[in-house]
């Protein structure tokens, strides 16, 4: 719920310049991941060992999963977020799921997107860019998704999970159709 225009309400206008202060100095370290914010452009390897990077993907509003073959909540969502992909194949977002994964379990990943069937743009980032990635979005656990829009910025750094009913809402709302 950490939103640019809660964030605001700290600036110099605050009635309370005291907590406005506190506020600032508590959270100050999270502020690259409000609203409009260019997301880090983070290397990205696929299945096929072909390297990415997450700025490759503009054009189309990016719906960013981070997830491990070792999480259950990761892997509860995968039946959601496949419906979600087949909803909306050939509107303007593109599903992008990231692995945080280990390097040691590479072979494992690769082998869990093929017997899952998994659908989308399969990914991982090597500890580095996991590191930039979760210093960025402030990702304590997963699975987490974010939003960004078609320049690569960020929309929604905590979006509403594919099981969540309110992402139909929001990606309806992107595309220009009614719910």
């Amino acid at each position: 719920d950490f939103t640019k225009k809660l964030y605001n309400k700290f600036d110099s206008h605050c009635p309370y310049p005291g907590l406005a202060r506190q506020v600032k100095e508590k959270y100050h370290h999270l502020e690259g991941m409000l609203e409009g914010n260019p997301a880090p452009d983070i290397s990205l390897v696929n299945a096929s060992e072909e390297s990415k990077k997450l700025s490759d993907y503009r054009g189309k509003y990016l719906y960013i999963d981070c997830w491990a073959t070792w999480c259950g909540p990761c892997i509860a969502e995968f039946p959601s977020l496949k419906s979600l992909e087949q909803e909306y194949k050939g509107k303007n977002i593109t599903f992008i799921s990231i692995s945080f994964d280990d390097r040691k379990d590479n072979e494992k990943w690769k082998k869990f997107i093929k017997d899952r069937n998994l659908s989308g743009i399969q990914v991982k980032v090597d500890s580095l860019n996991k590191e930039r990635l979760s210093k960025a979005f402030n990702i304590q656990q997963i699975p987490r998704f974010i939003l960004l829009d078609p320049r690569g910025n960020i929309m929604n750094a905590n979006a509403p999970k594919p099981s969540d009913k309110k992402i139909k809402s929001v990606f309806d709302g992107l595309i220009g159709e009614k719910t």
